[in-house]
């Protein structure tokens, strides 16, 4: 799986750029500004903001590709909103 940055801010796990698309537009009833593939390296830096079983905050973070993966399970799955930096 493969995440792209839609919109600065809705990431989405996808297989391709084309399915992340789907998704979004899907999600949102609109078409993306700009679909950015994020790099190797940027899914071992960027951090996710853990929630606790109530959807609460919480002060731990996990790499992105460590989040995909939690979220996968290591599987090849439908697209999804992954996580968003847009509140």
């Amino acid at each position: 799986m493969k995440v792209f940055d839609i919109d600065d801010g809705e990431y989405y796990a996808a297989r391709s750029r084309e399915e992340a698309v789907a998704a979004y537009r899907d999600d949102t009833g609109q078409e993306p500004m700009e679909v950015v593939e994020l790099s190797d390296g940027d899914l071992d830096t960027l951090k996710v903001g853990l929630e606790d079983e109530d959807e609460l905050p919480t002060d731990e973070t996990a790499t992105f590709r460590q989040y995909l993966e939690e979220e996968t399970g290591g599987e090849e799955v439908d697209a999804f909103l992954l996580c968003s930096s847009n509140v």
